[in-house]
C-alpha cells in the first residue's frame, strides 16, 4: 500500500507504515512527580503554538531554532519557526490553506511543503527576509514535498508525476533532479541529506514492501536491506558520517530502529524497557539518534535518545499517566532533541530536556 502523497500527522499508525496559543517558550505546568523517563515535566521547553491546540516540532539547528507545524486559530495547519529570542512565527503558505515545515539547517533555512492555490502540495524553501519560495517542479510534475535540507542548501524530498512518486535532490544550480530508482522498486522518497550530498530514503516493491535506500553523492542507489527476519525497511535520516537511521520490520511483527553504514551494515538499536517496537527518525552529526518506542497494538509511544555510550534512554513526556504520548523528530549537534508530547488532552511541540 502506498502512503498518501501528503505527509501525515506524527502519531504512530498500527502496522509497519510510519509517519510521519502563546509566543515564546514557557515552562510546562507546576513541579510534579517524574514521568517514566525520570524527567520532571517542568524541565521541558513548551514551544506553544499558533493560537490553536496542536503543534509538533520537526527539527532543530545548532543555534536552537526550531521548525515544525501547528494548528492556527482558524483550524488550518501552518509551518512555523521558533527561537528563544523571537518566539514563534507563522511561515504562511503558497496561496493555499496549509503548510508543514520538515527541516531546518544551520543557516536557518527551512524546507517543507505548502498547499498552492490549486490545492496541491509544493515543496518550499523558506529564508528569513525572502519568505517562502516554491521549488519549481520538473516538466510533467504535479506535486512535491521537501523533507530535508543540508547546510550547503541541498534539498531532498519527492515529487509526483503520472501517478508515481520520485525521490529528488534539489540544488540552486541544477534545480529539482530525480534520483535513480532501482529496477525492482517504484515510488521512491528521499527523507534525509547530509553535507556530502548523500541521501537516505526508501522505495516500494511491486508487491508493496518498502526498502530502505542510500544514494551516493554521484547518484548511485543502494538498497541497504533489513534487520534479520524482516521484510521491510525505511531510511529516514542520514548524518555527515554517512550513517543512516530508520526502521525495519514486517507487516505482522513489531518494528525496530536501526543504524546503517556502508562499513558496518545494519545494527538493531533495540527498544525501551517494557516496549516491543522502535523507530529512529533522526541522527545528529555527533551520533545521537532520536525517535519513538512503544508497544505493538497500542497507540502509546515514548520519545527516546540513543547514544553509543548509553544505549536507548527515554526522553519523557509532559504529563504522567495512561495514554500519554511523546515522540522525537529532530536532534542537533549538541544532542538537543525536539518533537511532540501530549499533556493529557492534545499534542504540544517541545524541546526535550537532556536526559
Amino acid at each position: 500500500m502506498t502512503l498518501p502523497f501528503v505527509m501525515r500527522m506524527p502519531v504512530r499508525r498500527r502496522g509497519f507504515v510510519a509517519a510521519f496559543a502563546l509566543s515564546g517558550a514557557t515552562a510546562c505546568g507546576e513541579a510534579a512527580a517524574p514521568n517514566s523517563g525520570g524527567i520532571l515535566p517542568d524541565q521541558f521547553t513548551d514551544i506553544g503554538g499558533l493560537a490553536g491546540s496542536w503543534a509538533v516540532a520537526r527539527a532543530i539547528n545548532a543555534a536552537g531554532r526550531v521548525a515544525g507545524e501547528a494548528i492556527t486559530a482558524q483550524g488550518a495547519l501552518h509551518a512555523f519557526s521558533w527561537s528563544s529570542v523571537g518566539g514563534i512565527r507563522d511561515l504562511g503558505t503558497l496561496g493555499g490553506t496549509s503548510s508543514v515545515a520538515t527541516a531546518i539547517n544551520d543557516r536557518s533555512e527551512i524546507v517543507g511543503w505548502a498547499m498552492a492555490v490549486n490545492s496541491t502540495p509544493h515543496a518550499f524553501l523558506y529564508t528569513f527576509g525572502l519568505g517562502m519560495r516554491d521549488l519549481t517542479l520538473p516538466s510533467g510534475g504535479v506535486a512535491s514535498e521537501a523533507y530535508d535540507i543540508s547546510d550547503n542548501r541541498t534539498v531532498v524530498g519527492r515529487w509526483l508525476e503520472r501517478g508515481q512518486t520520485r525521490a529528488f535532490r534539489w540544488t540552486e544550480a541544477a534545480g529539482m533532479q530525480s534520483l535513480a530508482t532501482p529496477a525492482q522498486l517504484r515510488d521512491t522518497r528521499a527523507n534525509g541529506v547530509n553535507g556530502r550530498n548523500e541521501v537516505a530514503g526508501y522505495g516500494i516493491t511491486t508487491s508493496g514492501a518498502r526498502r530502505a535506500l542510500f544514494w551516493s553523492a554521484t547518484g548511485e542507489a543502494i538498497e541497504i536491506g533489513t534487520l534479520a527476519g524482516d521484510s521491510e525497511s525505511m531510511g529516514l535520516d542520514i548524518n555527515d558520517q554517512g550513517h543512516v537511521v530508520g526502521v525495519s520490520g514486517s507487516a505482522s511483527g513489531p518494528r525496530r530502529a536501526f543504524r546503517w553504514s556502508r562499513a558496518q551494515g545494519m545494527r538493531d538499536l533495540g527498544v525501551l524497557p517494557g516496549t516491543d517496537w522502535s523507530m529512529a527518525r533522526a541522527i545528529g552529526n555527533n551520533g545521537h539518534i532520536v525517535g519513538s518506542s512503544g508497544f505493538n497494538g497500542s497507540d502509546v509511544e515514548r520519545a527516546f535518545v540513543w547514544t553509543e555510550a548509553g544505549g536507548m534512554r527515554e526522553l519523557g513526556a509532559l504529563a504522567v499517566g495512561d495514554g500519554i504520548n511523546s515522540g522525537a523528530f529532530g536532534v542537533n549537534f549538541s544532542g538537543k532533541a525536539v518533537g511532540f508530547s501530549s499533556n493529557g488532552s492534545t499534542f504540544h511541540a517541545v524541546i526535550f530536556p537532556n536526559p
